[in-house]
């Protein structure tokens, strides 16, 4: 565990990358898209079926 602890920076700062290269509208409207991706999807399956 005190691996982890010792490397906590370099942790936090590969989250913070993957948040400015993937999440154009950072977390909130990453967020906010899986929600509306994960309704739409429920939606088709619903009608498939």
């Amino acid at each position: 565990m005190s691996v982890v602890w010792a490397r906590w920076p370099l942790l936090l700062g590969l989250a913070f990358v993957v948040v400015v290269l993937f999440f154009r509208g950072g977390c909130v409207e990453a967020w906010a898209r899986f929600w509306s991706w994960r309704e739409r999807r429920r939606t088709l399956a619903g009608i498939a079926h």
